[in-house]
């Protein structure tokens, strides 16, 4: 698991189009936004998962 589900629904409310806003979602801290923020990004403006799932290392 990476986010929990409430960190998930909250960014699919708020859509965070930045890493500062997405570390504003309530669960993402500095160690997951370096970690997974792009991918994350990637995904909420519409990109399908499976381009962004390349960038989690």
């Amino acid at each position: 698991m990476v986010f929990h589900d409430s960190a998930l629904l909250e960014m699919a409310a708020l859509k965070p189009e930045t890493p500062a806003a997405l570390r504003g979602v309530k669960g993402v801290g500095d160690r997951r936004l370096e970690r997974y923020g792009t991918a994350f990004l990637e995904v909420i403006s519409g990109k399908p998962p499976e381009s962004a799932a390349a960038r989690v290392s």
